[in-house]
């Protein structure tokens, strides 16, 4: 647990399911990304200027570049093994891409679909625009871990964008509005392609880190936002099952990588299929 060198290191289980019935409790998270939603992205392009105001700011611009520096250089084989084992795990799961995205038409209804509606700009264009303002606030105080999740949390969604785009663009698959089925792909002939959602992907980048750097109950359910974010790229027939799974897993690592890296920490994921009563999809194993 995060802030006590005494207490064991927990092993946080997080399943990544497509079917919705237990989102309607969540409504009320939504209060708190409404309300830094509301701040100007004017604060994005002062972010960088505040932080090389502090007298210790020069972490975050060292973090910035130097943490792509070493991700690279510590790309070995286990970890080139994860992504193969992730993928091999996505082949069997994507046989049910055509059926969950019909089902997905029924999802927007009722109350779970003013839930769906505000969670799916949790990975929009602007969604950059809440975790630069936290970081913008964050610097005006003196707490260096609130400032260090803040940080990430700006971080981490830039730096799962920039992947998100490249497998993107090497795969190319077809949107399901599309109307060419499931098994449609083009590779190299668009970025702006469904696998995987960069919805998905940007809101888990940018709440996960909350949850490594404080984990807790009130953090670990700001996950929901981005659950519901994945299953909104669903209903509106703009992804298929499989690529919402990769962009939350692409999110969910590339946080809890950086968030491990910042506090000193090893990374340790591990991942496996997941098929049950309350659907079927991706299991992730994080070390805490």
């Amino acid at each position: 647990m995060a802030g006590s060198t005494n207490l064991p290191r927990q092993i946080v289980t997080i399943d990544l399911v497509t079917r919705p019935e237990s989102l309607n409790r969540a409504t009320p998270l939504l209060a708190l990304v409404l309300l830094l939603s509301c701040t100007s992205s004017a604060c994005i392009q002062t972010t960088l200027a505040q932080a090389g105001e502090l007298s210790d700011g020069s972490r975050f611009s060292s973090w910035f570049f130097g943490d792509a520096e070493d991700w690279i250089r510590t790309t070995d084989g286990k970890r080139i093994l994860r992504v193969a084992t992730g993928l091999a795990v996505l082949v069997p799961l994507s046989y049910f891409d055509q059926q969950e995205s019909e089902a997905a038409l029924n999802w927007g209804n009722g109350g779970l679909g003013n839930f769906l509606r505000l969670t799916n700009h949790a990975g929009g264009p602007y969604a950059l625009s809440v975790p630069a303002a936290v970081f913008s606030i964050s610097l005006m105080g003196n707490n260096e871990k609130f400032q260090d999740a803040a940080f990430t949390s700006l971080q981490a969604p830039i730096y799962a964008g920039v992947v998100a785009i490249f497998v993107k663009t090497a795969f190319g698959r077809s949107r399901p509005e599309a109307g060419r089925g499931a098994r449609d792909f083009n590779p190299f002939t668009d970025i702006n392609s469904a696998f995987p959602s960069g919805h998905a992907t940007a809101a888990f980048a940018i709440l996960a880190p909350w949850t490594f750097y404080y984990p807790n109950i009130f953090t670990y359910s700001l996950l929901t936002i981005g659950t519901g974010t994945a299953i909104a790229r669903m209903e509106r027939q703009k992804h298929w099952l499989t690529d919402v799974l990769a962009g939350s897993v692409t999110g969910l690592t590339m946080a809890y990588w950086l968030s491990r890296k910042h506090q000193g920490e090893p990374a340790r994921i591990t991942l496996s299929p997941s098929l049950g009563r309350r659907g079927m999809g991706l299991r992730m194993s994080l070390k805490l």
